[in-house]
């Protein structure tokens, strides 16, 4: 299936939104002592399409509850994610 123009811009912008989200997580983890997860540029496939997914979710689900992560939102591979209401 061919994507229209606007799937693709769609796609574009929740991957730049991704970008934004992963390195707020990295701040996050490097002020809380945490060692930090790899920069966008480096970080493995799976965990860049996770984050895409999580901000994908967000956007889908602009009423799901941001203190109790879902599945989707809090993949198993952040340990603690500020920004899905975890408290350090």
């Amino acid at each position: 299936m061919v994507k229209t123009t606007g799937e693709l811009l769609a796609e574009a912008r929740v991957e730049a939104m991704a970008e934004v989200v992963h390195e707020a997580v990295r701040t996050w983890q490097k002020v809380n002592g945490q060692p930090p997860s790899p920069s966008w540029s480096k970080a493995p496939k799976w965990m860049r399409e996770s984050t895409a997914e999580s901000v994908q979710f967000t956007i889908d689900n602009p009423e799901a509850p941001k203190t109790q992560p879902s599945r989707r939102f809090c993949s198993i591979h952040w340990s603690c994610w500020a920004l899905c209401g975890a408290s350090g």
